[in-house]
């Protein structure tokens, strides 16, 4: 089980004021009232288990996990809901994230892939709007401790996916990284590496496992980004 409650880390408490601060700006000296609806930021939190946004009433937030624990979760596996969001967004549907949330998700992810497709979603200019925000929380050894991947090789990954760390911070176990998605970045579609029709990836720079580093006490944990030719 993963998710916002698998720790004492309270994602809410992080991901506000960078939303706050990054993503809103308010018309009144005081952010939380008058607010106008259409134009409220939305997140989608993925591994969310319960909802930790509901003290919030200035955004609005979409829940999902594979185990909900809460009536406001939305129970979906993250790749299937991206999908039908982005199938729809390209009918014009629906709009994009104004954030994204992977809370200790990443990490029980088996796959280094897969990983890096689930990065390339989270940056899909049809989930998440330009300017938008991408908030990723590990813990401090699957980066630390990890034979093929670093804070900053992940880093790396995630600037080819048009992505800017925005804010880089260390819990007691957790490593935090907060990334914003750079309007300039591929074409003016944005960033896009998904096919909806194929369900493939297709990334313009690959990018592999770092170098190994040595020692037997080493976890595997990397990230990877590999075009896919088949559906995973």
């Amino acid at each position: 089980m993963y998710g916002a409650k698998s720790s004492k880390f309270v994602c809410a408490h992080w991901v506000e004021p960078l939303l706050k601060e990054h993503i809103f700006t308010p018309s009144t000296t005081d952010p939380l009232k008058k607010i106008d609806t259409a134009i409220r930021p939305r997140i989608l939190d993925v591994g969310a288990i319960d909802n930790q946004y509901l003290q919030y009433d200035w955004f609005d937030a979409v829940p999902i996990d594979l185990n909900a624990q809460h009536k406001s979760v939305v129970q979906a596996d993250f790749f299937d809901y991206a999908h039908a969001h982005i199938e729809q967004h390209q009918k014009k549907n629906n709009k994009p994230f104004d954030a994204i949330v992977l809370s200790l998700v990443l990490n029980f992810q088996g796959d280094p892939r897969r990983r890096g497709d689930m990065l390339a979603l989270a940056a899909d200019a049809r989930l998440l709007r330009s300017g938008g925000l991408v908030y990723v929380a590990l813990p401090s050894a699957s980066l630390d401790n990890s034979r093929y991947c670093d804070e900053d090789y992940l880093i790396q990954v995630c600037e080819t996916l048009g992505l800017k760390v925005v804010e880089r911070k260390r819990s007691a176990k957790l490593a935090l990284l907060a990334f914003q998605q750079t309007s300039g970045h591929a074409a003016s579609s944005g960033f896009q590496a998904y096919n909806v029709a194929s369900k493939t990836f297709r990334y313009t720079k690959e990018m592999s496992r770092a170098p190994a580093k040595a020692g037997d006490t080493r976890n595997n944990f990397a990230v990877m980004l590999k075009s896919s030719t088949l559906a995973r």
